[in-house]
């Protein structure tokens, strides 16, 4: 008798998987006192009722004879007392004294007892590693392949098979295996006898079942793998199709339906069989992560494609007694995918993804058929293959939520086509309204003719003031020069020069605006930049005044025509120089929305609440400011014009003896959209002038992909910068740490493993610079809120792929940006 064998590691493993999922699975079977076991070769079914009780099961001790084929004669009882388990491969069994491996041959017997009114019995035989012939009663009824003694002579083929038995009360079967090709060898799956019309009918129902999946899957893969070459934006739709044609092979290799299309190679079979082990996890998490790109991990998910490819390589290109032995570590790491497959997708039901919960109950479905499948062949458990199921669950459960993604689609589409439709009738309502606006333009001009004549009669009244007081200062200079007080007349004669020039710059500005000549150059800038500005121009003049004027420090960016609005604060701050005696200036922002609110406040003379309704007209000046005969009232009408001509909107806040609150709209935007405006807006001349700025400049690139990596390096050495890359935090890190340098720009991608990501890596390296590095993010992400968040983090964003001009354009303007923000 054979000695006890000491379970391996993998083993014990699996064991222990297998008793976490028992409470789950069905059909396992436990043997109980009512089922017959073959004992000491012998199996005694002579009170056993196939019509009551069913099929049985052949397990238990079979004769055996080790490296021996006795043939239709059997292994007579006085020569052999060697049993062995059935069904169990004879790996590692004890056979006169010696433990036996995988390769080998040797002859099984098991002798059966029937009652005598049995009905008529079908026997049901598993496949067999990796040849057999199979005797009763000294007739052969089956064969697979060619059993042989050494490798050269098996040629191999495992195949179940269901055949007839003859009636008698005792039944010799005589089963000879031998395996050269396999990891294991013997009779590793369960024989089954019953009554012919039950075993027929399970037989042809599991064809029929499995000739029916098999065209569900062929039918949805062809129709999604059509479909995405209509769309190929969505991968998911290829890695279906692949996956349903994988399985499809499965399915037809395990249930050996390609043998009914004619005799082949069993080791195409196997082939066949591994790679499907290899490739079918690597493309359903593939698949998952296209539907979640945010729950699973790329670095994980391409990681297991390549070991996928790798073993495929080598079940194609090695011997089965090499690559077989690879199915125990690759049955691990499928159940371990299985679960992180699960718990990915239950944290996406947590995120609340789109058919997240759907994808959840059919990974839940499909991975626990794989896994019990998995303990069927290992024969932790004795039942029927119940994969076709899991199949089926997974083929028109995927097939329905890409229908509906399908559908989503359409109805997007439809609604844009709707869109399209309305936004044609609103173009038509909106040159109706053009029509009406040409006439109101007619009564505009009018108006502003009417405004030309008017500020023309005030203008000509203002010029003979300041002209009169010059021709009568003229006269008295002789006067003065004789009594030696010229200098004081000389001074005041330049003061009213002064303001004479300074009025016809002002009219002239005046001129240009009303007659549409000036034309706005919108542009991106940092206010904190023209606030520096103002303060020292202003300031002296403050001083000599002893007034007090304070800026408070902002970080806005703005969308406005850089001179005219520094001609709109200007005018706003000498105002209040001017009509402030003591106390303060303060210009200061306030955040409104999407625009700030740049405001100018004094402590002057104050106005009064019917003045505020005029003070922007031409030459208006209030009565306050006339008694201080200070400015000829253009100022606030040129700071008018200014912002309608930017849309800009005004507001004044005043109390009489109080001072005064002169306020200006501007519509604000993040640095982001600011360097996505600028790659926009490239040209070739300003390629040109792109050299200058890149030479010399320093980047630091983040990206796990090696390639992307490589090519960049090419490119920005080609520009004349100093580039390192890294392909992770800790690489930058460690770059940063050796090298001891300063980026000038940070560019990294955003998909990274479970712990980093593109924007926390550029915070983090932002933080160990100890400066605000600007930062753009180059990425394949489509999706509209991870968009969001990289510009709400205050990152440039490029959409890959990206072009070498674009590429260009993007940094030189971040550089730009930059360097303005420094200066």
């Amino acid at each position: 008798m054979p000695g006890p064998s000491r379970p391996s590691r993998l083993t014990i493993l699996l064991r222990v998987i297998f008793l976490l999922l028992a409470p789950g699975l069905t059909q396992i079977s436990v043997a109980s006192e009512t089922t017959p076991i073959a004992q000491n070769g012998v199996l005694d079914l002579r009170e056993w009722d196939f019509s009551r009780d069913g099929m049985v099961r052949l397990n238990g001790q079979w004769r055996f004879d080790w490296l021996s084929l006795r043939g239709s004669e059997g292994i007579p009882e006085t020569e052999s007392d060697t049993f062995l388990e059935v069904p169990a491969v004879w790996n590692q069994q004890q056979v006169n004294g010696s433990r036996l491996g995988g390769y080998g041959y040797g002859t099984y017997q098991l002798t059966i007892l029937l009652d005598h009114e049995a009905p008529s019995l079908h026997l049901a035989v598993p496949e067999i590693h990796m040849a057999s012939r199979l005797w009763v009663n000294g007739k052969q009824l089956f064969s697979a392949g060619v059993v042989g003694t050494s490798k050269a002579q098996e040629v191999p083929k495992s195949v179940p098979v269901s055949v007839a038995l003859p009636r008698a009360e005792r039944l010799n079967l005589i089963i000879e295996v031998s395996n050269f090709y396999h990891m294991e060898g013997g009779i590793g799956r369960t024989i089954k006898m019953g009554a012919s019309e039950q075993i027929l009918a399970n037989e042809q129902n599991r064809l029929l079942l499995n000739i029916f999946t098999i065209g569900a899957l062929m039918f949805l893969g062809l129709h999604y793998l059509v479909t995405y070459l209509n769309q190929p934006e969505h991968k998911e739709q290829l890695w279906y199709a692949l996956l349903a044609m994988l399985m499809l092979v499965r399915l037809a290799v395990v249930n050996k339906l390609t043998y009914l299309f004619g005799d082949h190679s069993h080791l195409l079979s196997t082939r066949l069989s591994y790679t499907t082990v290899f490739l079918v996890p690597s493309l359903y998490l593939l698949f998952l992560r296209s539907l979640f790109p945010d729950e699973f991990h790329k670095t994980l998910v391409r990681g297991t494609v390549t070991i996928g490819i790798a073993g495929t390589i080598i079940v194609w290109l090695t011997s089965p007694t090499l690559f077989t032995w690879m199915r125990d570590p690759a049955v691990i790491a499928i159940q371990c995918l299985s679960l992180y497959a699960i718990a990915m997708t239950l944290l996406a039901c947590m995120h609340r993804r789109e058919d997240s919960f759907t994808v959840l109950l059919i990974a839940l479905v499909f991975g626990g058929t794989l896994i019990y499948d998995t303990l069927l062949y290992q024969r932790f458990i004795e039942a029927n293959d119940i994969s076709p199921f899991g199949f089926l669950v997974f083929v028109f459960g995927h097939a329905a939520i890409l229908g509906r993604r399908t559908n989503r689609i359409t109805q997007r589409e439809r609604e844009a086509r709707h869109a399209l439709a309305e936004m044609t009738r609103t173009l038509q309502s909106r040159i109706e309204a053009r029509t009406f606006d040409l006439a109101e333009a007619k009564a505009n001009a009018e108006q502003a003719l009417m405004s030309k004549n008017r500020v023309l009669a005030a203008a000509s009244h203002d010029l003979r003031q300041p002209l009169h007081a010059l021709n009568l200062f003229v006269g008295m200079l002789e006067t003065s020069i004789k009594q030696g007080t010229w200098p004081t007349a000389v001074a005041k004669i330049s003061q009213l020069l002064q303001g004479l020039d300074k009025f016809l710059v002002n009219l002239g500005e005046i001129s240009r605006l009303q007659s549409g000549g000036t034309t706005p150059n919108i542009q991106s800038l940092q206010l904190q930049t023209y606030f520096e500005v103002l303060s020292d121009e202003f300031g002296h003049e403050c001083q000599q005044k002893g007034i007090s004027l304070r800026f408070v420090p902002t970080s806005v960016w703005v969308r406005t025509d850089p001179d005219l609005i520094a001609r709109v604060l200007r005018n706003l701050i000498s105002n209040a120089v001017k009509y402030t005696n003591q106390g303060v200036i303060l210009i200061g922002c306030r955040r409104r929305g999407n625009q700030v609110r740049i405001d100018v406040y004094d402590t002057g003379l104050g106005i009064t609440e019917g003045d505020q309704q005029t003070i922007f007209d031409e030459f208006y000046r209030t009565e306050a400011a006339q008694q201080q005969a200070h400015g000829l009232g253009l100022g606030l009408s040129i700071v008018k014009y200014i912002a309608d001509l930017l849309r800009h909107q005004l507001e004044v806040r005043s109390l009489p003896g109080k001072g005064s609150r002169f306020s200006v709209y501007i519509p604000t935007i993040e640095l982001p959209a600011i360097q996505e405006l600028a790659f926009h807006k490239s040209n070739e001349s300003d390629t040109d002038n792109s050299q200058p700025l890149l030479e010399g400049s320093t980047i630091l690139l983040v990206d796990d992909d090696e390639m992307i990596c490589r090519a960049m390096e090419d490119v920005f050495a080609e520009w004349g910068c100093t580039i390192y890359t890294a392909t992770s935090l800790n690489e930058a890190l460690d770059e940063l740490e050796h090298r001891e340098f300063e980026p000038d720009l940070i560019i990294s991608d955003i998909r990274f493993n479970a712990d980093d990501n593109g924007m926390k890596i550029a915070r983090s390296l932002q933080d160990c610079i100890g400066s605000k590095t600007p930062v753009l993010i180059i990425t394949a992400e489509t999706d509209p809120v991870v968009h969001a968040r990289i510009k709400s983090s205050g990152y440039g964003l490029l959409q890959k792929p990206v072009s070498v001009e674009t590429l260009m354009a993007s940094v030189v303007a971040t550089l730009r940006i930059q360097a303005g923000a420094k200066n």
